[in-house]
Order: C-alpha cells, then structure tokens, then sequence
C-alpha cells in the first residue's frame, strides 16, 4: 500500500507540473512571414493559433529579434503561416442568422463592415477567400476590380407562406465570374455554399484552363502515428463483500509484470498536432495468492486456505490524447477505457482440513471480459516516448457478492516508427 501512495502522489505531482507548464506555453511561434504595406517580405515567427474564426491581429517576431510585434489587417497585406496565407481587407460581412429556429422574414441581407485577414482558399486568376467572423458565419469572396465581392447566401422565412426559403444569389455571381468557363457552368446549379463544393468549382476551372492556380490551401487531413510500447505494470487488488471469506480478510501483495504492445495514434486535423485518438492493443497480466488461516472452535481444529490466481489479457485500450510542446519535446495527457480478455489463467485453490486436503478452482465463476478506465501522463521526445498511466477495472469476479477492483500502474517506454 505504501507503494501505491508514492505512485499516486508522484502522478499528481507530474500533472500538477504538465498543467502549469501548459498554462505559461499557449503561446505557439512558427515559422511563417509578412509582407509590409510598401510590399517588403519579412521572415520571423508568427503565433499561429490554429483560427477557428479569422484573426484580427497577428502576433510576430522578426527574424533574428526577440521583441514580438502586433499587426492589424490596416499595418500589413499579408501573412503566411502553416501553408495558410491571409490578406488584409475591408469587406462587407454576412450577419444574418442560419439557424432554421431563429430565421427572419427579411429577404434582404444583414451585413456589417469588417476589417479582417481573409483567408486565401484557392489564388490565381480566379481567386476564392473565405471569412468566419465573430458571430460563426461563414462567408466567401471573390476578387474583382481589386474589390473583394461577398458571395451571397442567406436563409429566410417567407412572410406569406410561412416557409423557408434560401436565397443563392452566388450562384449568378459565380456564373458570370466563370462566364467563358463551360465545365464550372455544369456544375454551378449543384454548388453548395461550402468551403469544399466552391473548392471544387475553382479546381475544375483550373483543370480546364491553361493557367494553374498559384496557390491552394492543402485540406489538413490530420495523421496516422504508430509504433510499439513496453514496460512494467504494478497491479493491486482488493476484494469486498460478505461472502468468500478466505478471499476478503487476505491481505494480497501487489503483482509486478512486464507489459506491452502495439499504438495506432489519428492525429487530429486542425488541431496543430495537439489532439489525437490513442489506439493500442496491449498484453498485460498479474497474479495474486491468498492464505487464509479458519479456527472452528466448537471442535477444536483449523482450516488453511491458498487461493491462486493468475490472468493474462489482451485489452484494448482507447484514449483522447492531448500534447503541448514545451522546450524541444511534447508533454501530453490522455484519458479513456480500456477492454480486455482472458487469455491465459490460474485458478487454484487449496483446502488443507483436519481429515484431507482438496483441491479445486479458487472461484467457479471468472468473467471473461475486463472493462475500465485508464489515464496517464508522458512525454515524447522525436521518436521515444515515456508514459505513465493508471487503470481501474471491475477485476474477475462474476458473483455479486464478491468485488474484485484492480488498480494497476504502468510505466512504459515507447517509440513511433
């Protein structure tokens, strides 16, 4: 037991030292450039937030300073960061509600004037920009006349019949952008106001055309990680209830084993690397005995019971991982469940009596599958990865009269092929 409070204790100290760290680390310097209002390109490091809603300021440092700079879409034309480019623009924005519950009867568009950094979806001469503003409206650009025109779309309900309607006007600002364009022609009726189906229409203009686009926005697909994990586990169990006597009143020494195992780790998209599912097949295994000593006083003799038990599972473990990078290495915590089955087993249980012995299972009933919850903390550094983790579980009791939790502590060493 004193083992388990210095492993608990050093856990809570390791995630009590990851959380602080990660509170003084928002800060995330890539590398990236600016182009100035006199058309100079500088090279630094640009804090890059993976935007959900479009930027009104960026923060950056120039190459070879320290101090960092603030710049608005008024200071800069544009910025590059993380195969994102954004220019700098006063446009007309999309206010109106899309939301089927809370539609207005107005058929004209709401707007609002914003200056903000559009971001470039496709650029060359037919170039396509998109804007999420403040309220998570989404809306798309073209540039004409050096004039950036809002592609309009809105949703209303019809005053008179009481019915929505959606007004796609975009659809004859894109026919006359693409006027000469026979292909996009075709599919325009079928164009959805999204960042992939307008994509779509600029990359079939450009498959037909005989100038290519000169530069897309790359869809982030996210990642797939994996590799092997090994180590040692500490397992512990505790068994409870009324019955089984010669199981509850034993005091059970903890199992030390070797474990380990197979990781596939999806990398999530627009998360900057930070989120992942955490997927590993994992062997792990522990074993226990029992000595219970009876004395029946009514007729003067005593009963020795050994119980043995040994259980090898293969458990499934299924974790959300998030990681921070923090001076050259990533720190990262993880939390999920876990499901296992039996493998290989021991269940033993010796009966020495005043007449005889005998010999039969410790219990007549195990449960075959193994369901918990598991978490730890660890830190990667390139290819090698250090964990540790804590994992609860039902155990393999069936009766229930008889609980059989076990607490297992895991240190493993990894490494991501």
């Amino acid at each position: 037991m004193k083992t388990t409070k210095i492993l608990k204790s050093l856990s809570i100290l390791i995630l009590t030292t990851f959380l602080s760290l990660n509170a003084y680390s928002q800060q995330n310097f890539i590398k990236g450039h600016v182009v100035t209002l006199n058309g100079d390109t500088l090279h630094g490091l640009i804090d890059y937030r993976n935007w959900d809603k479009n930027p009104d300021k960026i923060v950056f440092v120039r190459e070879g300073k320290t101090t960092p700079e603030q710049y608005s879409p008024l200071d800069i034309k544009s910025f590059k960061a993380n195969d994102e480019i954004y220019v700098s623009a006063v446009v007309k924005s999309d206010i109106s509600s899309r939301n089927i519950s809370n539609l207005g009867n107005e058929t004209n568009l709401k707007t609002e004037v914003d200056t903000t950094f559009l971001q470039i979806i496709i650029q060359g001469d037919k170039s396509l920009y998109y804007y999420k503003n403040r309220l998570g409206i989404e809306n798309f650009y073209i540039k004409q006349n050096g004039k950036y025109d809002l592609l309009v779309y809105s949703i209303y309900k019809s005053s008179k019949e009481d019915k929505v309607r959606v007004n796609r006007r975009y659809i004859g600002q894109l026919t006359l952008y693409f006027n000469n364009a026979l292909s996009v022609q075709q599919q325009l009726q079928q164009a959805d106001y999204t960042r992939t189906s307008l994509k779509n229409l600029f990359l079939t203009y450009y498959n037909q055309s005989s100038t290519s686009p000169k530069f897309q926005k790359k869809t982030d697909k996210g990642s797939v990680e994996y590799g092997i994990v090994a180590g040692a586990s500490i397992s512990s169990v505790k068994f409870g209830g009324q019955d089984f006597i010669y199981l509850t009143s034993a005091d059970i020494p903890q199992s030390v084993n070797p474990t380990g195992g197979l990781f596939l780790n999806f990398v999530l998209p627009r998360s900057q690397g930070k989120w992942s599912i955490y997927n590993e097949l994992n062997y792990n295994s522990f074993q226990i005995s029992t000595d219970y000593n009876g004395f029946y006083h009514d007729i003067y003799y005593t009963e020795q019971i050994n119980a043995e038990f040994a259980f090898s599972y293969l458990s499934l473990n299924n974790m959300v991982r998030f990681k921070y990078p923090v001076k050259g290495c990533f720190l990262f915590i993880n939390g999920g469940f876990s499901n296992g089955i039996i493998i290989d087993e021991t269940n033993h249980m010796t009966d020495v009596g005043r007449f005889r012995t005998t010999e039969s299972k410790g219990l007549d009933d195990i449960k075959q599958h193994d369901f918990g919850y598991i978490g730890g903390i660890g830190v990667q550094y390139h290819h090698f990865s250090l964990d540790a983790r804590y994992k609860r579980t039902g155990g393999f009791s069936s009766y229930v009269t008889l609980s059989s939790p076990v607490n297992q502590y895991y240190f493993l060493l990894g490494y991501r092929f």
